[in-house]
Formats: structure tokens, sequence, C-alpha cells
């Protein structure tokens, strides 16, 4: 029997010096990265590499991740879990929701190649990328931040506003934050900011509705993977998990009916 999930003790303006923290902690990151990469070559080639790239993404994680405990007051890392619904399988409604997220990458795909002409800043993978660190920019992509993402926005932040404010305002300050760390994406065209700012949204949604963050993940997931034109292992991916899906409704529904 799946350990139930508590109801949030979460504080709304917890959220807020969560936020605060993140952002000024970023900030102080790319200023010494650059001051160190501006001062040696050795580091400059360094953070280029495999290596440094998973140093960016260690360090970037890990600070999202201790400023969510942290602010959570959560007694250990178990309640802090559980709070986020990280116990909770994948149901229908974030797998219908995961699909949504893919055609709303579609839609800026097709409407970016017919309507507009100039992009300054795809946000598409690089093909030059060979070896190890395409391998590790893909499972970043599609692995790593979108659960790192989930669990400081929609599973801590989004939660804790809830616990104050309306949904609406909750989905507009999460998504305006979210527009904050994707600023050189979202601002590069118009398909990009109103499609990256609808999945936003959408993620939003699927916190809102469903116990389970794991819906939340997936969608933000196969939404990355789609957005670095990775559609074939995608569309696989949902196919396959579709049966695990399906099992898991029936069985909720029969422990409903029991």
């Amino acid at each position: 029997m799946a350990t139930p999930t508590p109801k949030t003790s979460f504080r709304a303006i917890d959220a807020f010096y969560c936020a605060l923290a993140l952002i000024v902690t970023d900030k102080l990151v790319l200023f010494w990265v650059r001051f160190s990469a501006k001062h040696s070559w050795n580091f400059y080639y360094f953070w280029e590499s495999t290596t440094g790239l998973i140093c960016s993404v260690s360090i970037q994680g890990l600070l999202w991740l201790f400023w969510a405990l942290w602010f959570s007051r959560a007694l250990n890392t178990r309640e802090f879990i559980l709070k986020l619904g990280l116990n909770q399988k994948i149901n229908p409604y974030g797998y219908v929701a995961a699909w949504v997220a893919i055609l709303i990458v579609w839609f800026e795909g097709y409407y970016r190649s017919h309507w507009e002409v100039a992009v300054k800043n795809v946000n598409h993978i690089d093909h030059a990328l060979v070896g190890s660190y395409y391998v590790f920019f893909v499972v970043e992509t599609i692995f790593l931040m979108p659960f790192v993402e989930e669990i400081v926005n929609r599973g801590f932040m989004y939660s804790a506003l809830r616990e104050k404010y309306k949904m609406p305002l909750c989905v507009f300050l999460i998504v305006v934050f979210s527009i904050i760390f994707h600023w050189g994406t979202i601002t590069s065209s118009f398909s990009t900011f109103f499609c990256l700012t609808l999945s936003f949204i959408l993620f939003c949604v699927v916190r809102e509705n469903t116990k389970s963050l794991w819906n939340c993940i997936l969608c933000h997931g196969v939404s990355n993977a789609a957005a670095i034109l990775l559609w074939y292992p995608t569309i696989i991916l949902m196919i396959c998990l579709l049966p695990f899906v399906l099992l898991k409704a029936r069985d909720s529904e029969n422990k409903e009916v029991n």
C-alpha cells in the first residue's frame, strides 16, 4: 500500500525566500564562472568540457535542491519527499498532459518553420555535439533538470504558494519565476515565448490536479526531449509507458471499490 501524502505545511513566504535565494546564488555562480573563465584559459577549457558540464549541472542542481529543502522546513528528506508527492505514481491525467506538452512543442516548431523568418537563439540540440558531452547533455536536458526544476518549482514553491493564494496568482508567480531562469531561450522568438509559457502553465495545472509530482516531471521531460528533436525516442517512451499507467489506474479503481 502506498504511503499517503500528508497535507502540506509549507508557508507561502518561504516560497518567496526560496525564489530570492535561487536568483541570488545563480547570479553569484554565474559571476564567478565568467570571472574565472576570463582570467584563466585553463578554467575556460575545463568549463567547456564534458567534466565542466557535469560540474555546472551538479552545482546548479544541488543548490536548487538545497534551498528547496531548507525553506520547506521539513524535518527530514523522507518528509520532504512525501509532501511533494514523489511517493505517488504517474496517473492517466499526467500521461495525457504529457502528450499535450509534446503537442505544444510540435506547434512551436511548426509555427517557427512556417511563419518566423529569423530566430536568434534556437533551443534545439546542437548536432555538432559528439561523444560523452552529447550523451550527458541529453541526460541533463531530459532527466536531471526536469527532476530538479519540478521538485523546486511545482513541488515546493507552487505548493507553498497555494497555502495562501488562489491558483491563478500562484500559476502567474511560478511562470514569472520560470521565465527568469529561461530568459535566454524564451526571448528567442514569439513562438518560443508563447509555447514555453503555455508549458509552464500546463505543468502547474497538472500539479494542481494530481497528487504525484512524477506527472509534472514526465510532462517536463518529454517536452524537453521533443524540444531537442528526439521525437522518435519520445514517442516510443510514451507508448511503452501506456500499459503501466493503465495498470496503475486499474489498481486504483479496484482499491476504491474495495
